[in-house]
C-alpha cells in the first residue's frame, strides 16, 4: 500500500510544480551525471540479480530469500533517486538524496567490518561488492563535494554581486 500512496503523492507533487515549471540554476557537472547513470544501472542490475533467487555464490554472505528481496528492494530505491537526481539535472533539487545515499554506503561498510567473519576473503563476490561500496562512496561523496563547493561560491559571489550593486 505504501508505494501506491508515496508515488501517488510523488505525481500529485510534480503536476503541481514540477521541473517543468523550474530552471536548472546548478547543473549537475557531466562526470557527476556518468557516475550517477552507471550507479543507477549497475544497482538495478544486481538488484534484478538478486530477487527472484537466493543469491548464493553471488553476494558475499549468505542471503536467505526474504532477505535478498529487501536489499533489491533498497537497491532498486538508490538506483530510482540516482535516476531522479539526473532527470532533475539541478544540484538544488538533487542535494537531498546524498545524505541518505553516503550514510548507507558508510553503513555497508561498518556492516561489513562488524560481520567480516561471515565474508569468505578469498571470494571474487566478497572483494568486488567491497571495492564498489569503496568506490561507490568515493566518486558519490567527491562528487556531492564538488557540487556543494561549486554551489556555494556561486552563492558567494551572487551575494557578493547584489552587496556592491546596493545603493549606499
Amino acid at each position: 500500500m505504501q508505494p501506491i500512496v508515496t508515488l501517488s503523492v510523488f505525481i500529485l507533487q510534480e503536476r503541481a510544480g514540477g521541473r517543468s515549471e523550474r530552471d536548472v540554476e546548478e547543473p549537475l557537472r557531466r562526470w557527476f551525471r556518468v557516475a550517477l547513470a552507471a550507479h543507477a544501472l549497475g544497482l538495478t542490475a544486481v538488484a534484478i540479480a538478486l530477487w527472484p533467487v537466493r543469491a548464493d555464490g553471488f553476494w558475499p554472505w549468505p542471503l536467505p530469500d526474504l532477505g535478498a528481496a529487501a536489499i533489491a528492494v533498497w537497491l532498486v530505491t538508490f538506483a530510482v533517486s540516482a535516476a531522479w537526481c539526473l532527470y532533475e539535472r539541478d544540484w538544488r533539487r538533487a542535494r537531498i538524496v546524498f545524505p541518505s545515499y553516503l550514510t548507507f554506503l558508510v553503513l555497508l561498510l561498518l556492516a561489513a567490518a562488524r560481520f567480516s567473519d561471515a565474508f569468505d576473503g578469498g571470494a571474487w563476490p566478497t572483494w568486488t561488492w567491497l571495492a564498489t561500496i569503496v568506490l561507490s562512496l568515493g566518486v558519490l561523496g567527491g562528487g556531492a563535494i564538488e557540487q556543494e563547493l561549486v554551489s556555494r561560491r556561486r552563492e558567494r559571489r551572487a551575494a557578493s554581486l547584489a552587496a556592491t550593486q546596493q545603493p549606499a
